[in-house]
């Protein structure tokens, strides 16, 4: 059907693309696609890229939300070119690689056949501009627009970079501007057959459903005997889908052309979800079009989304029962919806091409059926562990990372974190090419008394100007940031711009809602036709189309900035920045329709100069070399994020290789004029069948990939520390080792945890993350205190295993109990069975290989602009400093982290370890605030380095004090408050030798004044001294002034309760209770003391009076602890909750701690 009968123009007799726009299209798909090429990565990289080129290699399955038609198209890409190998080994990786260049090539296509095609009908749209400059100017200047608009895009810092390398983010912008090209088509021409488009996703989508289904047919002759239960299940799932595929295609889509540029959007907009769930945000964008296109078929939509959008919520409230996709209630909801959705076909006006639509879309949304399908294939890379439902769930909603927490908006930070975006807009597009971006927004014209004031020529003006002015700022001090005189106009143009455009999108909203209410509330009588005193140029559907794109924009860049809450250093820009390529290519749109408009408006006012139209037309074709002059030469760029090229860089094979095989695979990749090795038998390999600890994302990723994908070291064990007490992850290492090596069982992980527990309770491990009891169970959160559990179960597999294998590790986070064990071995460390000691032979060796390996790869012009190659080897050796200053080998700590710096100066973690595990230990303060403050001039976004200056100036004034405490010891000079002081100072400098020899000096003056034996106890609880807090609180409890504040008798039973006196806990809440008899919830807790003591008369007191005071919020506390159950049975009748109150002894809730 058509879109609006108002707005579309009448169906063509030609095709809606011509040559010049197919031109278009693949000019800048070669081209891209052609530097894409020569600029890809050999072989493996770093950071995800092992991880996913071995899922793409083994159809297996990748991190959250694990991309399904990515995993496929890669894995056809891995078969195709199955011959490339490197150094004699396979090479997937570089196959996978390439398909992230012929995606993104493919994404900037369509940006330019689009920018083209649009950009026609806006100079259509301008008659005057047309008649001016003619065809052949018009076929010209939307050609070159079109073109230069999607190079810009292509040769972007952040999307240049994921194009060349084994990555999801190609696939992603490629499936964000089809989305958005066939809505365009759709608006001005729905019949457009398009089907070169059609076959493509035709091809995607059965290749996608043909190794669905073999999967299926494997698992069925695999687990013959699970087909009652599991296999009949996808029997019936993808018989359902090939059904409704058919059924589709057979009866509507051949019968309805008229409709299908709306199926073929639903079903490309469900497989990009499928890709990447950000994706998601377009959707409010493609329902604008619907809404300002045809308002109708955007009600029927609504009517038929409706019911699915109440369901789902009724669903997350817990109101609708669903337990399993194999459950009889997941089989009613799919007959109820496909029901419903065939009485909108049937009865809905424009039902017939609203439920193909979405069935549509529901097909491309299922290609996430293939996940537990192969996750049933146990593939060495297998995330989630998806073939069970908790496991799916915990894939696709990303369950591994860390729950949303969106920036509240139009708050300080917000704000602050908007103009960061904007900031590295600008630097992403570069200032001059950016500006070109807002003209298409200034197309308006408003009646003067002289004439037509025209917003595009006056902002066209500003933007000459401005470039001009930041041309000669570059060219007078390139070496500068700025110069403010110049930077100053050139910024007061900019504002001009920006004000003309602001202007042009109010009009476009006014006109758009003038438009929107006459259509709902459509006029009795048609009014006289008047021409409007303020008017777009363009003509209405361009203004809708720009809107929808101003939307995209939107939720692409301030809505997700929102989303992501980036923190602002340079760390976590990095990460962050690959969020945004979706805006980019938005914003491409409008530099390519601002090329289109400045350029004709150049034509015309020059009326024929063909020299001035010429070189116009030529500067806007070569503007897409800024781009790529900035990736070579910007420094401020290259400092922060790198080149984007990755020709050359074998990094992370020598990062997995060189860790696996040692110095054997560095003395074959050896070029013969090179510096050999200072020991050629050093790293040796590592052991027959030996187990490695990966930690790091290259640290695990890389030697997978480099074990299963590449085929070197077939042998070895690779286990993530990082993902132990993931019990997804555990049983996935189960089913890939079986009985070959021993992984802890569910049973030993729970023994872990509750070993954490304990500990922790007890004082033995420090409490690095919160404890919360929710619905009697214990959980830890916060990511220390999971990685304590992991290292307990990291031990337990040592120590089960270290008889026949040997162990290496390539350290994340710190696991204390390793140390012993450890010893260097080249990049990473292995742990031997027993303690040892670190031999000289063996630091030597150590310090040579380093010495050797950073001047190597610091010399290599490729490393330097490879910034996730500088991090990673810059953590190893941290890792390894780490370890020396452990063991109290200062001098080569500071030595091995000031190589981690000299690879990756920006280094968070070689910097702090520096300062903090070496230079504070010699008290060498200054360099340690010379080499932090360069860090934060460095990094200004670092809001870590102010605090940690702040506490440097702090400990210096606490060391001077202390050593003017000391001499006064020494002199006799010393009171017993100047005591107590360095006492506290000791303490806080964690000398805890001198300060238990002070304490124990103050504490045998037995007539010191409760106060000061209560600061003891207070300062001996902060050592973790249990025995020391006793002896100072039997001092002080008994003595207490009677005009204490209430406060003070809980914060002694708390320190009694630390040091397991339950008796003298209860006395101490008691004498809290008598001066604060109406805090319910300290009965609560005295009510429990009483039970341990055996006091049960006095436990039915206290939760009598908590009853009294707490009225029915105390009762139903109460009744979920089971601890009460036998004392309620017997003596009283109220409805019980878990305790809240004293750590260790009862279980915290919702109450804000009491302060000590």
């Amino acid at each position: 059907m058509r879109a609006n009968g108002e707005s579309n123009a009448a169906p063509r007799a030609e095709p809606f693309f011509r040559w010049r726009d197919w031109s278009a299209f693949w000019t800048a798909l070669i081209v891209s696609l052609g530097v894409y090429c020569y600029t890809l990565a050999p072989t493996v990289t770093l950071e995800d890229s092992g991880e996913l080129a071995t899922a793409s290699a083994y159809l297996g399955v990748p991190h959250p939300p694990g991309y399904p038609i990515w995993t496929i198209i890669t894995w056809c890409f891995t078969k195709i070119f199955s011959f490339v190998r490197i150094y004699g080994q396979p090479n997937p990786a570089w196959s996978v690689g390439l398909a992230s260049a012929v995606f993104g090539a493919l994404a900037s296509g369509f940006t330019a056949i689009l920018i083209c095609r649009s950009g026609t009908d806006m100079l259509r749209s301008m008659r005057r501009t047309t008649e001016l400059i003619g065809q052949r100017s018009e076929d010209l200047i939307c050609w070159v627009a079109g073109v230069s608009g999607s190079l810009v895009f292509a040769f972007t810092p952040v999307n240049w970079s994921q194009a060349v390398i084994a990555e999801v983010y190609s696939l992603n912008a490629f499936f964000l501007v089809l989305a958005l090209f066939l809505t365009y088509v759709w608006m001005r021409q729905p019949t457009e057959p398009l089907p070169w488009v059609t076959g493509g996703m035709a091809l995607l989508g059965g290749v996608s459903y043909l190794i669905t289904g073999a999967l299926v047919v494997r698992h069925l002759a695999v687990f013959r005997n699970d087909i009652g239960s599991v296999g009949i299940h996808y029997v019936l799932g993808v018989g359902l889908l090939l059904t409704l595929a058919f059924v589709l295609i057979r009866y509507v889509w051949l019968v309805r052309p008229k409709d299908r540029l709306l199926y073929l959007t639903g079903f490309v907009f469900g497989l990009g979800l499928t890709n990447y769930q950000v994706l998601l945000l377009l959707a409010v964008a493609l329902a604008l079009a619907i809404l300002l296109t045809d308002l109708k078929l955007f009600r029927d939509f609504l009517i038929a989304g409706a019911p699915f959008v109440v369901g789902y919520l009724l669903f997350k409230k817990g109101l609708l029962p669903f337990e399993h996709p194999a459950s009889a209630a997941n089989y009613l909801y799919i007959t109820l919806g496909l029901a419903y959705l065939a009485a909108v076909y049937a009865y809905v006006p424009n039902g017939k091409a609203v439920t193909p639509t979405i069935l549509f879309f529901l097909l491309g949304l299922a290609v996430y059926l293939f996940m537990p399908l192969a996750s049933e294939t146990n593939p060495p890379m297998n995330w989630g562990y998806p073939r069970t439902w908790e496991g799916f769930v915990h894939a696709i909603t990303r369950g591994q990372y860390e729950r949303i927490s969106p920036t509240k908006l139009f708050s300080r930070q917000f704000i602050h974190q908007v103009g960061e975006y904007l900031t590295d807009l600008r630097g992403t597009f570069t200032l001059p090419i950016a500006i070109v971006g807002f003209l298409p927004f200034t197309a308006w014209a408003v009646q003067t008394a002289r004439g037509w004031f025209r917003g595009l020529y006056a902002a066209l003006a500003l933007a000459i100007g401005a470039v001009a002015l930041i041309l000669l700022e570059e060219i007078i001090a390139p070496a500068l940031k700025e110069i403010p005189v110049l930077s100053g106009l050139y910024r007061l143009l900019i504002g001009g711009i920006i004000l003309l455009a602001v202007v042009g999108g109010l009009i476009m909203a006014v006109n758009e809602a003038l438009e929107f209410f006459r259509r709902l509330f459509p006029p009795r009588q048609p009014a006289a036709a008047e021409e409007p005193w303020v008017r777009m140029d363009v003509d209405p559907l361009c203004q809708k189309w720009t809107m929808v794109t101003f939307s995209a924009f939107l939720l692409m860049s301030v809505v997700l900035v929102a989303l992501a809450s980036p923190k602002g250093d340079i760390q976590d820009q990095f990460i962050q920045r690959v969020k945004f390529i979706s805006s980019h290519a938005l914003f491409a749109f409008w530099i390519g329709y601002g090329l289109v408009l400045g350029l004709a408006c150049v034509d015309t006012i020059v009326r024929g100069n063909r020299l001035v139209t010429w070189g116009g037309v030529a500067a806007a074709a070569l503007i897409p070399l800024i781009p790529i002059l900035e990736n070579g030469y910007n420094r401020e760029l290259l400092r922060i994020s790198g080149g984007a090229e990755q020709n050359g860089h074998d990094f992370g094979w020598q990062f997995g290789n060189y860790q696996l095989r040692g110095a054997r695979a560095i003395a074959e990749e050896l070029a013969a004029d090179e510096e050999p090795l200072p020991n050629p038998a050093f790293p040796p390999e590592m052991g027959t069948n030996a187990v490695f600890f990966g930690g790091t994302d290259p640290g695990r990723f890389v030697p997978t990939y480099m074990i299963y994908s590449a085929r070197v070291r077939e042998d070895v064990y690779l286990i993530t520390q990082n993902a132990l007490a993931d019990n997804t992850y555990m049983q996935v290492m189960r089913d890939l080792y079986g009985n070959r090596i021993w992984i802890p069982s569910q049973e030993d992980s729970a023994r872990a945890f509750q070993r954490y527990v304990e500990e922790v309770k007890s004082g033995k491990r420090p409490p690095n993350a919160e404890l919360k009891i929710e619905g009697g169970r214990v959980q830890v959160s916060g990511a220390l205190g999971v990685m304590e559990i992991n290292g307990i179960l990291a031990q337990m597999i040592f120590e089960h295993n270290n008889w026949k294998h040997d162990f290496y590790v390539e350290e994340s986070y710190v696991i204390q109990w390793m140390y012993p064990y450890l010893r260097p071995h080249g990049l990473i460390m292995k742990i031997d069975a027993a303690p040892n000691t670190l031999s000289e032979e063996a630091i030597h060796d150590d310090l040579d290989l380093w010495d050797w390996y950073v001047r190597r790869l610091v010399g290599n012009p490729r490393f330097q602009r490879d910034i996730v190659a500088r991090k990673s080897f810059s953590k190893l050796r941290s890792a390894i400093a780490g370890l020396y200053a452990r063991r109290g080998r200062p001098a080569e700590a500071e030595i091995a982290f000031q190589q981690a710096r000299v690879l990756y100066p920006l280094s968070p973690e070689a910097n702090f370890r520096l300062v903090q595990e070496v230079l504070m230990g010699q008290s060498r303060f200054r360099e340690a605030r010379q080499i932090m403050a360069e860090f934060g001039r460095q990094d200004p976004g670092n809001d870590r380095v102010p605090d940690f200056l702040n506490y440097l100036g702090r400990l210096e004034k606490l060391i001077e004090r202390a050593h003017e405490l000391e001499t006064q010891r020494r002199q006799g000079k010393l009171d017993l408050n100047a005591a107590m002081e360095l006492s506290e100072c000791y303490l806080q400098l964690q000398r805890f030798g001198e300060f238990r020899a002070m304490m124990e000096g103050i504490l045998a003056v037995t007539n010191l004044p409760p106060a000061m034996f209560y600061r003891a106890a207070t300062m001996a609880r902060d050592a973790k001294d249990t025995g020391m807090m006793l002896r100072a609180l039997e001092r002080c409890a008994d003595d207490v002034p009677p005009n204490s504040p209430p406060e003070l008798y809980l914060n002694l039973a708390r320190m009694y309760i630390e040091g397991h006196r339950a008796d003298r806990a209860g006395a101490m809440m008691q004498e809290y209770v008598k001066r604060a008899p109406t805090d319910w919830k300290a009965w609560l807790d005295l009510a429990y003391l009483f039970l341990v003591g055996g006091q049960t008369n006095g436990a039915v007191q206290a939760l009598a009076q908590a009853r009294q005071h707490g009225g029915a919020e105390a009762a139903a506390i109460i009744e979920q602890d089971q601890r009460f159950a036998p004392l309620l049975r017997s003596r009283l009748t109220l409805p019980p909750r878990p305790l809240m109150g004293l750590p260790g002894v009862v279980p915290e809730a919702s109450r804000p701690p009491r302060p000590l």
